[in-house]
């Protein structure tokens, strides 16, 4: 219903619309959700008792004072040591923050796939244009140089020369076009979009230029959570694993009477504790869960290591790119202009033959296409700064 919506009121979905759909309608998503919900439930299992025991017993040296033996009726209940369900408690929980880690994960992957999509669509949709226009100047020269061959005014090699550039354009043309309708379709299936084939109800984007907020990727990372949760959860194992070598209770309750004449009702209770002797098991799975302990402590390190690395090296990127954007916008751009309409000028006035229109033309194409993949490459590095993610 809300893809439906947009494609009657939008020419073309935006990155912000796009990725409040991806994250109300993909399925892994909700997957992550339902996992989430499944560990909350699960965090009320923590008081699990034993099974209470309900029996019936005859022992006919059990003689009661009327001189008949007692049938007894009884329930006994077992227990571990209260603190152990306090521990599990508290295991459980940490498991629980642990998914919300994991979902919050989950969404930023999804959010840096469907923006690194996005990005590359909108790429080949620009490339596209441009070379649309390239390929339309490629056509009139070819079919003039067609012309002029036939009047005697230009010869075999320059409409060869036109032919196979027009060729070459239109052939990397319809590359980008393919390239464009793959990431569409790829698109599509990120947000679980309803319209995904051909014609009506096709996917399509806003060419409006992506801006992305510059966002520090260690602040409040959800990984850096993970591991809390993850070191938590280890020490509450281990927690429990200790508390096993406390003793258990055991609690009965019982009654005993017979049928016969002057009969009374006997009851009775009895408590004990059960106490581990042997220690060998439980002291392995003691030392174990210290052993992944130490290792949630490294792999934290680690992940923070790694994150700050990560981050100054993609800054350090950004900052090379960004160099190459603001020349273009402020030099190149202008000098790609020129080259353009000196190119065609020069030629429509003979000052050029057609081979040195073609050099300028490609000049001019080459810082175009370079800005474009500069700004791609710098988008797509800004999404791993932003989103960076765990493997």
């Amino acid at each position: 219903p809300l893809a439906s919506t947009w494609a009657q009121t939008s020419s073309g979905l935006t990155l912000e619309e796009v990725l409040v759909l991806a994250e109300k309608q993909n399925l892994g998503i909700q997957a992550a959700q339902k996992r989430l919900a499944a560990a909350e439930a699960l965090t009320g299992s923590a008081w699990n008792l034993e099974k209470t025991q309900v029996y019936h017993a005859q022992d006919q040296n059990d003689i009661a004072e009327n001189g008949v033996f007692n049938k007894v009726w009884g329930i006994r209940q077992g227990l571990e040591f209260p603190s152990i369900y306090a521990s599990q408690k508290n295991f459980l929980k940490a498991g629980q923050r642990q998914e919300e880690a994991r979902l919050e994960m989950d969404v930023r992957a999804l959010r840096k796939e469907v923006s690194t999509v996005f990005v590359q669509a909108q790429y080949w949709m620009e490339l596209e244009k441009r070379l649309g226009y390239i390929d339309s100047l490629y056509v009139s020269f070819s079919r003039s140089a067609a012309r002029r061959l036939e009047t005697g005014d230009a010869t075999l090699l320059e409409k060869l020369t036109a032919e196979s550039k027009q060729k070459e354009i239109e052939l990397r043309k319809s590359e980008a076009q393919s390239e464009k309708k793959k990431a569409l379709i790829q698109l599509a299936s990120l947000i679980q979009w309803e319209g995904e084939g051909e014609g009506e109800g096709e996917l399509t984007i806003s060419s409006k230029p992506v801006i992305l907020a510059d966002v520090n990727s260690q602040e409040g990372h959800p990984g850096i959570s993970w591991y809390e949760a993850g070191k938590q959860q280890a020490l509450f194992q281990t927690r429990v694993e200790q508390q096993a070598f406390l003793p258990d209770v055991n609690v009965n309750l019982f009654r005993g009477t017979n049928l016969a004449a002057g009969s009374k009702i006997y009851p009775g209770f009895e408590v004990g504790l059960g106490i581990p002797l042997f220690f060998g098991a439980q002291s392995a799975k003691v030392k174990s869960s210290k052993s992944l302990q130490q290792q949630w402590d490294w792999e934290a390190v680690n992940f923070q290591s790694r994150l700050e690395s990560q981050s100054r090296a993609l800054q350090s990127t950004l900052a090379q790119q960004l160099s190459v954007i603001q020349y273009y916008e402020t030099e190149g751009k202008q000098l790609g202009n020129q080259l353009r309409e000196q190119a065609i000028r020069s030629f429509a006035e003979g000052e050029i033959d057609f081979i040195q229109y073609v050099q300028l033309i490609e000049n001019s194409q080459s810082l175009d296409l370079q800005y474009l993949q500069a700004k791609r490459d710098y988008l797509l590095n800004q999404l791993e700064l932003i989103y960076f993610t765990i493997s």
